[in-house]
């Protein structure tokens, strides 16, 4: 099929066994002989500007160690070209070190990065196959002094299937994973700003369910 329908030079490379995303990602890293390496799952798709804003973002702005667009959500049994789309749309910020210990504002894995920055950083951290490793790799970015830019415009599609990692692997072991790729932090400070935001947020919650409660108790008197 790439024989066939391919009309750019392209090289296949196959592991002799499953090494986890972020090892595939890595293979793509040390192989790639460009000044950009940009990365796309398997399972979303690429609208017809992806390559090209990713290349503008990054030629634009030297300080962007990785460029990340907008992406819109749709259901894997729906025809994407034939579907009005009422999925959601991620508009990552690219920023806030804090704020992503609980929650990924910086971008995904349909990205464009500076090859020799990531590979400075080591890559992407392949010791263990749990999930979050693009949002890993960004959190390792901005927490390093790198900037991420951010292209407002969707330019690619993201597949939502009811068994994909994000929705059936655990959650402890990817925590681990960005705790690991803190920079600034030693391990026990990662683990303990983590700790501190978890606790901020049930606080949260329990403050909201209070105000809620209040409110009904006002509109009752």
């Amino acid at each position: 099929l790439l024989q066939r329908e391919l009309r750019l030079p392209y090289r296949v490379i196959s592991h002799s066994e499953n090494k986890g995303l972020a090892g595939a990602r890595n293979t793509g890293l040390n192989a790639a002989n460009t000044e950009y390496v940009i990365n796309v799952d398997s399972d979303d798709i690429p609208l017809n500007d992806f390559v090209r804003n990713i290349v503008r973002r990054l030629d634009a702005e030297p300080r962007c160690a990785a460029a990340v667009p907008y992406l819109k959500a749709f259901d894997e049994e729906a025809d994407f070209n034939k579907q009005v789309f009422g999925g959601y749309v991620y508009r990552p910020l690219g920023d806030g070190v804090i704020a992503s210990q609980l929650d990924n504002n910086l971008g995904h894995a349909n990205s464009g990065y500076r090859t020799g920055v990531v590979r400075e950083l080591g890559g992407w951290d392949e010791s263990e196959k749990s999930m979050w490793e693009d949002w890993a790799l960004f959190l390792k970015l901005v927490s390093s002094g790198y900037r991420i830019g951010i292209i407002p415009q969707v330019d690619c599609l993201y597949r939502v299937r009811k068994q994909s990692m994000l929705r059936t692997y655990k959650v402890w072991p990817a925590m681990r994973r960005l705790a690991r790729n803190m920079g600034g932090l030693p391990r026990y400070e990662s683990f303990r700003l983590q700790a501190v935001m978890r606790h901020a947020r049930e606080e949260e919650i329990v403050m909201r369910g209070e105000i809620a409660r209040l409110n009904a108790e006002l509109n009752r008197r």
